[in-house]
């Protein structure tokens, strides 16, 4: 199969294709109708997500999500604090009965 004119384009011009792209629907679009841009697009997904986040959303949305995220971030690292201390105390506990 023939590559189409737009993926024989050198990486360099890709990438600013990917970057000016105006929303995530064409974005969507793009790195799933092109193997070589899904490519690319893997290589700078954060950045490439972060661009076309901060096009399309405005301050207060963004503002929202980003406190969203942190929460998640923080009560993520609590259950993983709090698992830790399940499983001390159910060793402590088995401890009791069984030496290890």
């Amino acid at each position: 199969m023939e590559s189409s004119r737009l993926e024989a384009l050198p990486p360099e011009m890709k990438y600013a294709i990917l970057f000016t792209i105006p929303d995530l629907a064409s974005l969507n679009a793009l790195v799933h109708a092109s193997p070589v841009f899904h490519t690319l697009y893997l290589s700078r997904r954060k950045q490439l997500l972060s661009t076309v986040l901060n096009r399309c959303l405005q301050l207060p949305v963004m503002v929202e999500a980003i406190a969203a995220l942190i929460a998640l971030r923080g009560l993520e690292e609590r259950l993983k604090t709090t698992g830790l201390l399940d499983f001390y105390n159910f060793s402590t506990h088995i401890s009791r009965y069984a030496p290890i």
